[in-house]
């Protein structure tokens, strides 16, 4: 099964760590169940109100911090955030920035921190407007809040290049953020 993984990103690979630590097992064993129940966790999560301001920090106006968008509107944006990896890939096709697999959103600052618009460009890969992502990459990012620390109104994470210490040093701060949030 492809699933996420680390790719070299950032926010993509702290999530990818989150995950990791909540389902007790590399990546590459994640299988459909286990990535259902993470998302769920996460909802779960980050529907208190706790977290609903320090979201605002990581990914303003995505679904997790709109308090006007319907219910309807809510789950087709939860859907895409959490489940976009079941969709159809982009049309004409482009490749994920992150990965290189068949991009399946164009993402836009509501669901990848440092992004613009999905319709206008100050960068785009391959000179397009948007960031293409594919469901996996997006999905990881959900997660990397979850080891944050906020620092004088900043987001602080850890990322290095080789992955096992990414896992090893993210778990010190989840354990942090997690005793703060309970």
């Amino acid at each position: 099964m492809d699933t996420v993984r680390y790719v070299g990103d950032p926010f993509v690979d702290a999530g990818v760590a989150v995950l990791e630590h909540w389902l007790e097992k590399a990546c590459e064993e994640f299988t459909e169940t286990d990535l259902a129940g993470a998302a769920e966790k996460l909802q779960q999560r980050y529907s208190r109100k706790m977290w609903k301001g320090y979201l605002t920090v990581h990914l303003p106006n995505s679904v997790w911090c709109q308090a006007n968008v319907g219910a309807v509107r809510k789950e087709e944006m939860l859907d895409l955030v959490l489940r976009g990896y079941h969709r159809e890939a982009l049309r004409p096709a482009r490749p994920c920035c992150y990965c290189g697999r068949a991009a399946q959103v164009i993402a836009d600052r509501s669901r990848v921190p440092l992004v613009t618009s999905e319709k206008s460009m100050s960068v785009g890969a391959g000179g397009a407007p948007g960031t293409p992502v594919c469901g996996y990459c997006l999905y990881a990012v959900q997660f990397y809040p979850v080891c944050t620390l906020k620092v004088e109104g900043k987001p602080l994470f850890w990322t290095v290049p080789e992955r096992r210490w990414t896992f090893l040093l993210t778990g010190g701060f989840l354990k942090v953020v997690e005793e703060r949030s309970s």
